[in-house]
């Protein structure tokens, strides 16, 4: 049987709340696509990020906070 996939494209206010949630609901198999970093500016936005990850990739970031 083949895998299933959710693809999430962008993990800022909105998508790193949706990833978060799929995680803590038990859904396994997630991909996300985004090319931005964490920036301090947008630290209020998401549901993952630090002031320490201030200038990571934002899916690094995020990958580290659900496992």
């Amino acid at each position: 049987m083949e895998k299933s996939y959710v693809i999430i494209f962008g993990v800022g206010g909105v998508g790193s709340h949706v990833a978060n949630m799929l995680a803590r609901s038990g859904v396994q198999n997630i991909k996300i696509v985004d090319f931005d970093r964490v920036s301090l500016s947008s630290l209020n936005r998401h549901s993952f990020a630090l002031r320490k990850d201030v200038g990571m990739s934002k899916v690094e970031c995020l990958q580290k906070y659900i496992k």
